[in-house]
Protein backbone atom coordinates (compact mmCIF):
# COMPACT_ATOMS: atom_id res chain seq x y z
CA UNK A 1 0.00 0.00 0.00
CA UNK A 2 2.70 2.40 -0.95
CA UNK A 3 0.45 5.29 -1.96
CA UNK A 4 -2.06 5.26 0.89
CA UNK A 5 -0.34 7.54 3.45
CA UNK A 6 0.72 10.18 0.88
CA UNK A 7 -2.83 10.32 -0.52
CA UNK A 8 -4.36 10.63 2.96
CA UNK A 9 -1.83 13.22 4.12
CA UNK A 10 -2.22 15.24 0.92
CA UNK A 11 -5.99 15.33 1.44
CA UNK A 12 -6.04 15.82 5.20
CA UNK A 13 -8.50 18.55 6.24
CA UNK A 14 -6.97 21.81 7.42
CA UNK A 15 -9.03 21.70 10.63
CA UNK A 16 -8.96 18.61 12.84
CA UNK A 17 -12.67 19.12 13.52
CA UNK A 18 -13.49 18.48 9.85
CA UNK A 19 -13.60 14.68 9.57
CA UNK A 20 -13.77 14.34 5.82
CA UNK A 21 -12.48 10.77 6.10
CA UNK A 22 -15.75 9.79 7.79
CA UNK A 23 -17.40 9.83 4.38
CA UNK A 24 -17.26 6.48 2.60
CA UNK A 25 -17.58 8.31 -0.72
CA UNK A 26 -14.48 10.37 0.10
CA UNK A 27 -12.50 7.28 1.12
CA UNK A 28 -13.43 5.50 -2.10
CA UNK A 29 -12.54 8.55 -4.20
CA UNK A 30 -9.15 8.78 -2.50
CA UNK A 31 -8.62 5.05 -2.91
CA UNK A 32 -8.96 5.53 -6.66
CA UNK A 33 -5.66 7.45 -6.51
CA UNK A 34 -3.79 4.41 -5.19
CA UNK A 35 -3.12 1.81 -7.87
CA UNK A 36 -4.48 -1.61 -6.94
CA UNK A 37 -6.27 -0.53 -3.76
CA UNK A 38 -9.84 -0.60 -5.09
CA UNK A 39 -10.68 -4.29 -4.91
CA UNK A 40 -14.12 -5.78 -4.25
CA UNK A 41 -12.94 -6.67 -0.73
CA UNK A 42 -11.73 -3.12 -0.06
CA UNK A 43 -14.95 -1.60 -1.39
CA UNK A 44 -17.03 -3.92 0.78
CA UNK A 45 -15.01 -3.16 3.93
CA UNK A 46 -15.37 0.59 3.38
CA UNK A 47 -19.07 0.49 2.53
CA UNK A 48 -19.97 -1.90 5.39
CA UNK A 49 -17.75 -0.06 7.91
CA UNK A 50 -15.97 -3.31 8.72
CA UNK A 51 -13.22 -1.60 10.72
CA UNK A 52 -15.39 0.98 12.51
CA UNK A 53 -15.28 -0.91 15.85
CA UNK A 54 -11.47 -0.70 15.75
CA UNK A 55 -11.62 3.02 14.86
CA UNK A 56 -13.97 3.66 17.79
CA UNK A 57 -11.72 1.71 20.17
CA UNK A 58 -8.61 3.63 19.11
CA UNK A 59 -10.47 6.95 19.35
CA UNK A 60 -11.67 6.19 22.89
CA UNK A 61 -8.17 5.16 23.97
CA UNK A 62 -6.76 8.36 22.45
CA UNK A 63 -9.13 10.50 24.52
CA UNK A 64 -8.84 8.40 27.70
CA UNK A 65 -5.06 8.89 27.61
CA UNK A 66 -5.65 12.65 27.15
CA UNK A 67 -3.59 12.70 24.00
CA UNK A 68 -3.78 15.91 22.09
CA UNK A 69 -2.00 14.85 18.94
CA UNK A 70 0.29 12.43 17.24
CA UNK A 71 2.84 11.08 17.28
CA UNK A 72 2.58 9.93 20.87
CA UNK A 73 5.31 7.97 22.62
CA UNK A 74 4.98 6.12 25.93
CA UNK A 75 7.77 4.21 27.64
CA UNK A 76 6.84 2.10 30.66
CA UNK A 77 3.62 4.11 30.96
CA UNK A 78 5.43 7.48 30.92
CA UNK A 79 4.48 9.89 28.19
CA UNK A 80 7.51 11.14 26.29
CA UNK A 81 7.09 14.59 24.78
CA UNK A 82 8.12 14.49 21.14
CA UNK A 83 6.79 17.84 19.93
CA UNK A 84 8.75 20.95 20.85
CA UNK A 85 5.61 23.08 21.10
CA UNK A 86 6.88 25.26 18.26
CA UNK A 87 4.76 24.32 15.28
CA UNK A 88 5.54 20.85 13.98
CA UNK A 89 9.16 20.87 15.20
CA UNK A 90 10.25 17.85 17.23
CA UNK A 91 12.21 17.96 20.46
CA UNK A 92 15.94 17.72 20.00
CA UNK A 93 17.57 14.28 20.04
CA UNK A 94 19.29 15.25 23.32
CA UNK A 95 15.95 16.18 24.93
CA UNK A 96 14.36 12.97 23.68
CA UNK A 97 17.27 10.95 25.16
CA UNK A 98 16.96 12.81 28.50
CA UNK A 99 13.27 12.01 28.67
CA UNK A 100 13.83 8.34 27.93
CA UNK A 101 16.51 8.21 30.62
CA UNK A 102 14.05 9.81 33.04
CA UNK A 103 16.00 13.00 33.54
CA UNK A 104 13.99 15.27 31.23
Amino acid sequence: MRGVPPVLFANHPRKESQDTFASTATLLELADQVPGLRTPEFNKAVKELTYMPWVDKVGRAFHEERMNGTPAVFIDGRKIRVNSGEGIASVTPAEFTRQIAGTG
